[in-house]
């Protein structure tokens, strides 16, 4: 009889949790619901709409789950006792979403795309968020902050510049306009007219904006005729690309938040040992460092854009050992992991900003390094060193990698079955 009774049960419930599903987007089986004490208690439950005020006693939500940077900051706040919520669009929560495999997500929500309905997105934020601090992480998404500000500034927080303000510093020709306006030290740049010596670089003014991976934004071109074809392949997709001299050496990077009207509430300083793809990809291999004239620069630009919110300058310093300005991303970074592991926990000082209590004092390790290990190998393959070579290496000098955490290993599996997927051709979890 009760066998009867439940089997009875079931359609119904089924039936239940599909009409909550598709009215929210919230996803989940009420039998994995979180406590109030989530943080660290295990894996992230997908809280249905029956459990909607659960969500909103959650502390804050963390978009773009899928990136290294969003898991950082999942960890970051969840490790800190903030019960977070980790968020990513309806068409990319399979497999090598990041944040949904960290034990500190408290909820896994599914979110509308920004920009197929913007106010619908705004409806889903008012729902999901209620007044806590929201962190957009992926480009696009900050951007959609930046331009629909009426649409959520009176029902969530973030820390986002105006859209002016992050206009001009994702287009790098306006970023290095102002740079010289300043007395800053930028490459030289030349008009297509011109005889830029070679080996010269070719790039998009805004390669983000075209949903360009790191790699896919310029290239380095050693004849005239390469130049040329590269400038006229750029300029089809996007106006007026930039011909720049090519700065070999050492990368640099200065990261901070900016609290508004655009205060710096900690400063961090790497240098990068490797990238991969070589000759320009993200950093696979980088060590703190400190460089006060880099700080010093660096804040000037930032402030005269006037950006607010987290933001990372790239340097290149040249065979003279000047400093020169590549470029702003004004977003979290990929090796924000690195600046955790070093002292300086932004996603902590900007939930804090967000939260209105005054940031901590901020201070850190020279010498901490962070390697993406699977990416270093292939980077340090790519510069002659064979894995014995690069074993003794790792072993030599203690470091942090990137996505492995003890306390939380399962986003490590999660990494490494989309990098091996993405050698099969398949979509890559993303840096």
């Amino acid at each position: 009889m009760r066998r009867g009774r439940r089997e009875a049960r079931r359609p119904r419930a089924r039936a239940a949790t599909a009409r909550r599903r598709s009215r929210t987007g919230f996803v989940a089986a009420p039998a994995q619901r979180r406590s109030e004490a989530c943080p660290g208690g295990g894996q992230g439950a997908i809280i249905a709409r029956s459990t909607l005020r659960e969500a909103r006693r959650l502390d804050a939500l963390v978009l773009d789950a899928r990136y290294v940077s969003a898991l950082t900051v999942v960890r970051s706040l969840g490790r800190r006792g903030v019960r977070v919520a980790a968020a990513e669009r309806r068409d990319r929560r399979g497999r090598g979403v990041l944040g949904f495999a960290s034990r500190y997500a408290c909820a896994r929500l599914a979110m509308p795309d920004p920009w197929a309905d913007a106010p619908a997105f705004a409806a889903w934020l008012k729902r999901a968020a209620a007044g806590r601090p929201v962190f957009p992480v992926a480009t696009d998404t900050v951007r959609w902050f930046a331009q629909h500000r009426p649409l959520w500034a009176a029902a969530v927080r973030a820390l986002v510049p105006p859209p002016e303000a992050l206009a001009a510093a994702e287009d790098k020709g306006r970023v290095h306009e102002t740079a010289r306006a300043l007395g800053l030290p930028t490459p030289r740049q030349f008009s297509l007219d011109e005889a830029a010596p070679l080996p010269a670089v070719v790039k998009y003014r805004a390669g983000e904006a075209l949903g360009l991976a790191p790699a896919q934004r310029y290239r380095v071109v050693r004849s005239r005729a390469a130049l040329v074809a590269a400038w006229a392949e750029f300029a089809a997709r996007q106006p007026e690309p930039l011909i720049q001299e090519y700065l070999p050496g050492a990368g640099f990077g200065y990261s901070t938040v900016l609290s508004p009207p655009g205060r710096p509430v900690a400063h961090f300083i790497h240098r990068r040992l490797r990238e991969y793809p070589p000759g320009g990809g993200p950093s696979s291999y980088a060590v703190s460092t400190r460089e006060p004239e880099l700080v010093a620069m660096s804040v000037r630009l930032l402030q005269t854009l006037g950006l607010v919110g987290p933001a990372m300058v790239e340097w290149k310093q040249d065979a003279a050992g000047a400093f020169r300005l590549l470029e702003v991303n004004p977003r979290f970074w990929g090796t924000l992991p690195l600046a955790v592991a070093a002292g300086v926990d932004f996603p902590w000082l900007a939930y804090q900003v967000l939260t209105g209590a005054e940031p901590d004092s901020a201070a850190y390790g020279v010498g901490i390094r962070l390697r993406y290990v699977l990416k270093d190998f292939l980077a340090a393959r790519a510069a002659g060193i064979g894995p014995l070579a690069y074993l003794r290496e790792c072993r030599a000098q203690p470091w942090t990698e990137a996505v492995w955490a003890r306390d939380d290993p399962l986003p490590a599996a999660t990494y490494l079955s989309g990098q091996l997927r993405r050698r099969l051709g398949h979509r890559e979890a993303q840096i």
